[in-house]
């Protein structure tokens, strides 16, 4: 059956692998491409963050008694995910390699932890209030807005 959950977690693991290669390279000194990486990877988490709040966040919020509070939570996490983008690339650029690397980790950790709750709670509770029809639809948008 198709779901938001299956849907949604092919982008949260290429986003955390991607992190978890920047980190590697640069804790072994390699720092040659992480400013371009890091970039490519800010896009891409930026993209992912505005379907989830244009697309599953507004489901949510319909379907849940408490998708209100969840949802302003996670759009509050998304806040400090894109402020923290914006701080590691303006470390990369002045070469604060250290700095980076402390932030990266943190970032790492936030989106890890960030994810679960979305992939364990939210989007299996989501799905669980949805009929069949509804939820294709839905899993359709967010699969082709993710290409």
């Amino acid at each position: 059956m198709d779901s938001i959950l299956a849907a949604i977690v092919l982008g949260h693991d290429e986003l955390v692998d991607l992190l978890t290669t920047m980190l590697r390279e640069m804790v072994a000194g390699r720092y040659a491409g992480v400013e371009i990486a890091f970039g490519a990877f800010s896009r891409w988490l930026k993209s992912h963050i505005r379907i989830e709040e244009e697309v599953v966040f507004p489901v949510a919020m319909g379907a849940l008694d408490v998708g209100g509070a969840v949802v302003s939570a996670l759009q509050k996490e998304h806040v400090c995910f894109q402020e923290l983008c914006d701080e590691i690339a303006g470390q990369l650029q002045r070469s604060e390699w250290t700095t980076a690397i402390w932030n990266l980790r943190e970032l790492e950790a936030a989106l890890k932890v960030h994810e679960q709750r979305e992939e364990q709670v939210l989007f299996p509770l989501v799905e669980a209030r949805l009929r069949a029809p509804t939820l294709r639809e839905l899993t359709a948008v967010v699969r082709e807005k993710q290409v």
